[in-house]
């Protein structure tokens, strides 16, 4: 993807669109990875091409329409979060791993790696305060840290650490900054996620060659049910709405590199297909707190933009069932 810009344009109010109709709600740069505030006035996401070469965190106002710079970081940024502290988030840097270790800016090595984006990047996780210049690393780890989850506490988070070409689910006290990991979740767990109390999980688990990825949902200490296990294609970018009631994916078509947002009514475990696009890609699909707006990464071309449409509960024929 080329690293075009695009003119910025003054801060205006996000419009709403009656009718629910997709509407781009961030277009400067290249942008993606939006999450929402709890109240549902703001989004986090990463954006390049303007000012930034590299992957830099924003805030956006949705009410006036101002975006605000976070992080001005030397390596990637990756997947911002939202803390339960008020006033801080959470993300993935790779900045400090390319000050402690340079060689990694000029890889050796000619033998392309199996693992895919972006678990080939070195990798941190941070907290970082939105009302002044604290920021705490909270990993100390050689290769990927990364894809923040909260857990119920707010004291601890998940994460996807990678180790030996491995990946492994962790859990980070944002406290002591003690590590543990979660075991008996497949070859390589990634993406994990649970409800406040804990009683709902997901993850994608791939196989030993990084080829095949599987999503997984278990609920209590039942065995985890496999959601669209016939369709043998990368599934990613799992989100569970506010209320988790839906976990949403992006998953890829079988025969074309295109991406689409899928849904599950976790009560009755019913996958819906909820946009169908003939080119580009539809990633990191996200709910808004009112459960009124799907949000997610447009991305076509040479253009990642962040977009949203009115999310409508699937009433229709889904390919799973309990």
């Amino acid at each position: 993807m080329s690293n075009c810009t695009h003119a910025p344009s003054a801060p205006v109010p996000v419009p709403e669109n009656k009718d629910g109709s997709l509407q781009f709600i961030v277009s400067e740069g290249q942008s993606s990875q939006a999450v929402y505030s709890t109240d549902g006035n703001k989004i986090l996401f990463v954006s390049r091409g303007r000012a930034n070469k590299r992957d830099q965190v924003y805030e956006k106002d949705l009410k006036s329409g101002v975006e605000k710079r976070i992080t001005f970081q030397n390596g990637v940024t990756y997947q911002p979060r939202y803390l339960s502290k008020p006033g801080w988030i959470a993300y993935a840097s790779s900045t400090d791993e390319l000050e402690e270790d340079p060689a990694l800016l000029k890889p050796t090595s000619d033998s392309p790696s199996k693992l895919p984006f972006p678990y080939q990047e070195q990798m941190e996780i941070y907290a970082h305060s939105l009302n002044g210049f604290e920021i705490v690393r909270l990993t100390n780890h050689p290769g990927f840290d990364g894809e923040v989850h909260l857990m119920g506490d707010g004291n601890n988070l998940f994460f996807t650490r990678v180790s030996n070409l491995r990946t492994h689910i962790m859990i980070v006290n944002r406290n002591n900054r003690m590590t543990r990991e979660i075991s008996g979740l497949g070859s390589n767990p990634t993406l994990y996620s649970a409800t406040m109390d804990g009683k709902l999980k997901a993850w994608i688990d791939w196989d030993e060659a990084f080829g095949v990825s599987r999503l997984l949902v278990q609920r209590g200490k039942e065995k985890p049910v496999e959601v669209n296990p016939d369709q043998i294609v990368v599934k990613t970018d799992l989100s569970f709405s506010p209320d988790f009631k839906w976990l949403l994916w992006a998953q890829k078509e079988s025969q074309k590199s295109i991406y689409d947002i899928w849904v599950l009514d976790t009560s009755t475990m019913c996958a819906s297909r909820m946009t169908k696009s003939s080119s580009g890609e539809r990633r990191d699909p996200t709910l808004s707190p009112d459960l009124r707006w799907l949000t997610f990464t447009v991305r076509e071309g040479d253009r990642s933009r962040i977009a949203r449409m009115g999310f409508t509960p699937p009433t229709g024929p889904c390919t799973q069932a309990p």
